[in-house]
């Protein structure tokens, strides 16, 4: 059985045509991309920042291992280092 994003795919590449969200007006391909990565996000209260030394406080944030900074942007490299807060 073909998933929803493979079936959308088939349908656009046959006929040429795009689907899209009738609110946002953004590519129905492009949000289901969205919503996978986002799967693979972490949550925590703190992650450190890429260079050792800075904590970011957020509800749910993405850090890339390989970066200098927090970032949103979402990859299968992901890590969340989980840190105390100290007083």
């Amino acid at each position: 059985m073909k998933s929803l994003k493979d079936l959308i795919e088939s349908f656009e590449d046959t006929f040429g045509v795009s689907f899209v969200d009738e609110k946002t007006g953004k590519k129905i391909l492009d949000l289901i991309a969205i919503d996978e990565q986002k799967k693979n996000c972490m949550t925590c209260k703190w992650a450190m920042n890429g260079d050792g030394k800075n904590l970011h406080e957020e509800d749910t944030v993405c850090v890339n291992g390989d970066s200098e900074h927090v970032t949103e942007r979402v990859t299968e490299n992901m890590t969340c280092d989980l840190w105390e807060q100290e007083d």
